[in-house]
């Protein structure tokens, strides 16, 4: 899951993408900048909902949000194209970052 800053929320599976998707005539497309980690702590949450609350859901081809609102999720920030944009990785979705055992 993606959220942008003004609030977009894409959910797909973005692993065969080069950088962070964008949504472009109804389809993903790869955006062109170099994905940048920060330096920041990885934040582990109960419950996603805690961060999409209030978000606008733009892509979400499998309809994936229903069965994953509640449930633990980590969180951290990329930068590309010179905006933070969230990450957040349910439990049991594949990720570059893992929970800490």
């Amino acid at each position: 899951m993606l959220l942008f800053p003004d609030g977009d929320l894409i959910i797909c599976n973005w692993a065969s993408f080069e950088s962070i998707p964008r949504l472009f005539a109804g389809v993903l497309v790869d955006c062109s900048s170099d994905i940048i980690h920060y330096d920041t702590e990885i934040e582990e949450i109960d419950d996603l909902t805690e961060v999409i609350t209030g978000s606008n859901l733009i892509y979400d081809r499998n309809d994936d949000i229903h069965g994953n609102l509640h449930i633990p999720a980590t969180v951290y920030t990329v930068a590309a194209d010179g905006i933070e944009i969230l990450v957040i990785a349910p439990d049991g979705w594949n990720r570059p970052l893992s929970r800490k055992t």
